[in-house]
């Protein structure tokens, strides 16, 4: 499951840095994989034993999700009508920081 959920964040990232915009079509499969991943690793935590062995892994596992929950609310949001091509980079600029942050 790690290299699946790696090998996708590191497709979204390409796709969302090698354009100056997303197309529409895009961005709802983008969301529906990252919501995938969310509920894969969710399901992932809720099946782990409870032992010190796994607290590292359990840690791992809930940063990944907070990173991908803020993904997908700053992909939400590339969809505003009002915003700046400088503020679409940035925000662009900020997921590929998130994406680059999980190690899972």
């Amino acid at each position: 499951m790690n290299t699946y959920i790696m090998d996708s964040l590191k497709k979204i990232k390409k796709t969302l840095t090698s354009c100056n915009g997303i197309p529409y079509e895009k961005i709802g499969p983008i969301m529906g994989v990252l919501e995938m991943m969310k509920m894969e690793i969710e399901q992932h935590i809720s099946n782990m034993n409870q032992t010190d062995v796994n607290n590292e892994l359990r840690s791992s596992a809930k940063n990944t999700v907070e990173k991908l929950t803020e993904i997908w609310d700053i992909i939400e949001g590339l969809n505003d009508a009002n915003i700046s091509d400088i503020e679409y980079k940035n925000l662009i600029d900020e997921i590929s920081d998130l994406i680059d942050e999980i190690s899972y």
